[in-house]
């Protein structure tokens, strides 16, 4: 599977999810479910760390899978945190918050994961996983 999917740190309080530089949306959805099993595990509030700086290319149809992903959200989960250099992933995000600002009103873009583990709050960025 190109895409990975963890916990960042012991407390449960991020998930990180890896995309590899080719990825469908059958691997998407996979690691939807996954993630959301994961955020029905915990009661607390949750955040997503999304790592796309291996990847810079998006499958067909983004707009119509990007919209069904918005829906069936666990209420715990946080804020997204999306990873990536790529002007093309950063073009497609301000379509997106233009079309779909439901779905991009919890989601921050940052350039490395120094910047996502400030975003999160991390207490613990010496010791995290995503280092």
């Amino acid at each position: 599977m190109t895409i990975i999917v963890s916990w960042f740190d012991d407390s449960k309080t991020a998930i990180l999810r890896e995309f590899g530089a080719s990825w469908t949306w059958d691997e998407f959805y996979e690691s939807q479910t996954e993630v959301n099993a994961m955020l029905s595990s915990v009661e607390h509030k949750v955040h997503q760390v999304i790592d796309f700086s291996q990847s810079n290319t998006l499958p067909s149809n983004t707009l119509t899978h990007i919209r069904n992903s918005g829906r069936n959200i666990p209420e715990n989960r946080g804020k997204s945190i999306v990873i990536t250099r790529s002007a093309f992933y950063k073009q497609m995000y301000k379509i997106l918050d233009l079309v779909f600002p439901s779905i991009t009103e919890r989601v921050i873009v940052v350039a490395t994961r120094d910047e996502a583990l400030k975003e999160i709050g991390s207490p613990n960025v010496e010791d995290s996983t995503l280092r």
